[in-house]
């Protein structure tokens, strides 16, 4: 593979690996078998088993932070340094990114994003997940 068609890194669970533009479009198909956050075109679109739905900066960049090392805990004070400063914003994005992906999943949104009380949010989904990004913009925009 040459240097210059590597535009794109993909993220798996614990696993990262840089992909051509062909291998994100291909990647990116909607895939009952995996959950997507395809974050390739400047807009991010997360791509679940039942419909796909855009999602504002903000949201990537919370879901993003969720998904990083899933199934383990988020807790409240990482989400408040890396995401948030707000614990009240922090409340309120986790319900508007609930909301977002009800349409994504068979089961409510708080089954996917789960409180774990006193301790902070964990993503549950069972399907494992692929994010796709723009090399650019993971440097620059929402991995910063």
């Amino acid at each position: 593979m040459e240097e210059e068609d590597v535009s794109f890194l993909l993220i798996e669970r614990n696993k990262r690996s840089y992909i051509t533009y062909e291998e994100a479009c291909r990647l990116a198909e909607e895939d009952e078998t995996y959950v997507i956050l395809d974050m390739r075109r400047g807009q991010a679109v997360f791509h679940g088993p039942h419909d796909s739905v855009g999602l504002p900066g903000r949201l990537v960049k919370l879901l993003r932070y969720l998904l990083e090392d899933a199934p383990k805990v988020k807790r409240y004070d990482a989400i408040l340094t890396n995401v948030w400063e707000d614990k009240d914003t922090v409340k309120k994005m986790i319900n508007k990114l609930r909301k977002k992906l009800e349409q994504c999943f068979s089961e409510p949104a708080d089954q996917i994003i789960v409180n774990v009380r006193g301790e902070g949010y964990v993503w549950n989904c069972k399907i494992p997940y692929r994010i796709i990004v723009c090399l650019d913009e993971y440097e620059y925009e929402y991995f910063t």
